[in-house]
This record gives C-alpha cells, sequence and structure tokens, in this order.
C-alpha cells in the first residue's frame, strides 16, 4: 500500500531534522568562539574596526552555508567580485545586502549565546559522571539521555536562529520575487511579439514592396530598348536604392552595423546627430558584453525620443561610465518632467529590458523638469578591458 510505504519515511525525516537542529547548535556555538573574541579585539583596538565588516560578512556567509542543515535557506544577493582593495570597500558598503549581513551579525552574536546551552548541557553532563561513581550502563544512558536532551534544546534553538537568519539575510520575499520576475518575462515576451510583428510589416510595407517594383521595372526593361530601356534601368537603380535604405532603417532598429564595430559612443553619436535637439555625448573610452551594450543603446534611444518628442527638451547629455565593472548610463534632459512608468508603457518596456541582464533603471522625473534616466548593468564590462584595467 502506497500509505504504508511512506510511513517509514516520518521517522526518518524527524530524525534528520533533529541530527540537523543538533550539529547547527553545536556548529553555531564554536563559530561564536571565533567570533566573539575577533568583534572585541576589533572593537578594543580602534585601528582595526573597519575589520568588523569582512567578520561580519563571514559570519552571514557562513550562516548561508549552515542554514541548509535545518531545512532553510538565504541566497547570497552580494555582488561578484574577484578584486581587492578600495573598490571592494566601496562595492560593498553602496549593497543593501551588507546592512542586512551587518544587522544579522549583531543580532547573531547576542542569539549565539544561546546555542551553548547544547554543548553546555553535553559537558556538564561528562563531568558529573566523571564526578560520580557509576558503571557502564549508567554511562550508557547517561549518554543517550545527553543526546536525547540536547536534541530537544537544540530544535527550537537552530529554529528560532534560522528564522531570524531567513529574515534578515533573505532580502525580500522569493515569492514576490518569482512573481514580478514571471510578470516581466511575460511583458517583455509580449513586447518581442510586437516587435516581430512591427519588423514583419515594415519589410512588408516597405522593403518587399520596393523589391517586388524593382522586378517588374526590370522586367519592362527587358521587353525594350533604346532610350526608354534605359530611363527604366535608371529607374531601377532608384528603386534599388531606396529598397536599401529601407532594410537599413529596418537593420539599425534591430541592432545597428555602428554599434558592433565602434561601440557605444560611435552608435550614440549616430542617434545624436539625427535628433532635433543639442545633445551632448560623454562616454567611457571602454567595451561592454554585447548584450549590455545593445540594452543601453535602446534604452538611451528610446530616453533621448522621449525627451525631444514628448518632453519638450532642448539640451540632452548622454553620459556612460564603467564602475567596478559594471555599466551605468545616465540621460539629463532639460525637458518639462512628469515621466511616469506605466503598465505596458515605454517606460515599463525599458524596466524590463533592463531586467533581462540583471540590470536596474531609476527615474527622477519631477514637475517642471528636469528628468534623469540612470541605468545599470552589473559585471558588464569586457573581459579584455577587464583585464587591461
Amino acid at each position: 500500500m502506497p500509505a504504508e510505504a511512506d510511513r517509514p519515511g516520518v521517522p526518518r525525516a524527524a530524525v534528520g531534522r533533529a541530527l540537523g537542529c543538533w550539529a547547527y547548535a553545536l556548529l553555531t556555538a564554536a563559530r561564536s568562539i571565533v567570533a566573539w573574541p575577533a568583534v572585541i579585539a576589533s572593537t578594543v583596538l580602534v585601528i582595526t574596526i573597519p575589520l568588523l565588516l569582512p567578520i561580519a560578512l563571514a559570519i552571514a556567509a557562513s550562516e548561508r552555508a549552515l542554514l541548509p542543515l535545518i531545512g532553510r535557506y538565504a541566497r547570497d544577493r552580494h555582488r561578484r567580485w574577484r578584486g581587492q582593495g578600495e573598490r571592494w570597500w566601496r562595492l560593498r558598503w553602496s549593497e543593501a545586502a551588507t546592512r542586512d549581513d551587518l544587522r544579522y551579525a549583531g543580532a547573531w552574536l547576542v542569539t549565539s549565546l544561546v546555542a551553548w546551552a547544547v554543548p553546555a548541557l553535553l559537558v556538564g553532563g561528562v563531568i558529573f559522571a566523571r564526578q560520580a561513581v557509576i558503571g557502564p550502563w549508567q554511562w550508557a544512558l547517561l549518554a543517550v539521555g545527553l543526546v536525547t536532551l540536547s536534541g530537544v534544546i537544540s530544535w527550537p534553538v537552530a529554529e528560532g536562529q534560522g528564522w531570524l537568519a531567513s529574515r534578515l539575510l533573505g532580502g525580500r520575499d522569493l515569492d514576490a520575487e518569482v512573481g514580478e520576475l514571471r510578470e516581466s518575462r511575460t511583458r517583455l515576451a509580449a513586447a518581442f511579439e510586437a516587435e516581430r510583428i512591427r519588423i514583419e510589416r515594415d519589410l512588408h510595407d516597405g522593403a518587399q514592396q520596393q523589391l517586388l517594383a524593382l522586378g517588374l521595372t526590370i522586367g519592362l526593361a527587358r521587353e525594350v530598348a533604346g532610350p526608354e530601356r534605359d530611363l527604366l534601368l535608371d529607374r531601377a537603380a532608384d528603386e534599388a536604392a531606396l529598397a536599401s535604405d529601407q532594410l537599413r532603417t529596418l537593420v539599425r532598429g534591430i541592432r545597428p552595423r555602428v554599434l558592433d564595430d565602434h561601440g557605444l559612443g560611435a552608435a550614440l553619436a549616430e542617434i545624436a546627430g539625427r535628433s532635433g535637439g543639442t545633445v551632448a555625448l560623454d562616454i567611457a573610452p571602454v567595451r561592454f558584453d554585447p548584450a549590455a551594450e545593445s540594452c543601453a543603446y535602446f534604452v538611451a534611444m528610446e530616453a533621448l525620443t522621449n525627451a525631444t518628442r514628448h518632453a519638450g527638451a532642448t539640451r540632452v547629455m548622454i553620459t556612460i561610465t564603467e564602475r567596478d565593472r559594471d555599466l551605468v548610463l545616465t540621460v539629463v534632459d532639460d525637458g518639462h518632467g512628469g515621466a511616469v512608468v506605466r503598465p505596458g508603457g515605454g517606460l515599463q518596456g525599458l524596466i524590463d529590458r533592463a531586467a533581462v541582464h540583471d540590470g536596474s533603471i531609476a527615474i527622477d522625473s519631477a514637475a517642471g523638469g528636469p528628468t534623469t534616466l540612470s541605468l545599470l548593468i552589473p559585471g558588464a564590462l569586457r573581459q579584455s578591458d577587464e583585464a587591461v584595467g
């Protein structure tokens, strides 16, 4: 019977959970032996106070590693960084995850003392047994009793500590993040489908019609001779040039060739030259990953279009910098402001596009202007540029 077959798994799971809590409580007490002296030494010696940050990060990292023992998890929300020195410190201090780690480390230093009840019980029992005159059977019973009692104590200790770690280290609720990610991907899929339909329509109504006309003109030219043929061939050349221009415009809307060949600086200079207002560019002389460059290009192009067509801007400043391997794009315009992110709107599409690359967009657009749009894509610097830097 399936129900009967499942029953043995229940006590095994309970025993496994109890052993996990027991090991977790003992390891927590052991870690506090190292953590407390390190914290006290760093605090007393003023010059070593900065070491409190890596100590707190180590406490939080070890907690994330031990949480699976009690069936809990807290993902590491720190950005990856292989370097050291000042940039590492600035990166860590700028992260919300670091502040969560510091709060948790402070709470853990206090609550970890409760975990000492488990080893204290075991050690106390052994000392009592050595002082008392007991035989082998009494030793065996005492060992079983001590392990059982320490397991009973370790369960609430581990559960309480695990709950605190999940609350402080877990960041936002995972279900909420998954739901938001699912909605973002749905919106992005709809946007891609709309873009596919637009490209198909532009091909059908533009280049395809020109190519059909070109074919008809060449066919007519084959049937005539003399000056009339020359006129038809001239018209065919014009139609071929028009079809080429339309295809070039269409391809530029998908991914401009200049972006691959010369980078963001040249690509943005091209769209700046076609805009109606005054556009100033300040582009860092580095290359980013192709996907990140493409994202930054279209975000900048959309922001520039919004500024000149909808916000009445006359001056726009586009800046792209590299900060700790991240791509940072900033677009500032002097328009009337009031930009609002609306579901299904252009700004929401930009946010969804950035989210594909683990990026984020911030918009500051008070009524009356100015408007500042910032894009950050983490870890976007190309490996070759990183090695040179």
